[in-house]
């Protein structure tokens, strides 16, 4: 998953999803500062846009529709 990939992520309404472009991939602020709470892991957020609004979501939740080559 890079960015420029059209994906489908979670809307947070039920189980709606969208479609969108990746825009952006980025650490989960709270898991850097706090990362000893999980173990040291740290998720991964991405931002998509889709229908000219930004919708954030993890990155585990995410599903590539095309990949953009």
């Amino acid at each position: 998953m890079k960015v420029g990939d059209l994906v489908s992520i979670p809307t947070g309404r039920g189980s709606e999803r969208c479609q969108g472009i990746l825009i952006d991939i980025r650490d989960n602020p709270s898991d850097v500062e706090y990362n000893f709470h999980n173990g040291g892991k740290i998720r991964r957020i991405i931002d998509v846009m889709s229908g000219g609004k930004i919708f954030c979501s993890f990155q585990a939740f995410a599903k590539v529709i095309n990949e953009n080559r």
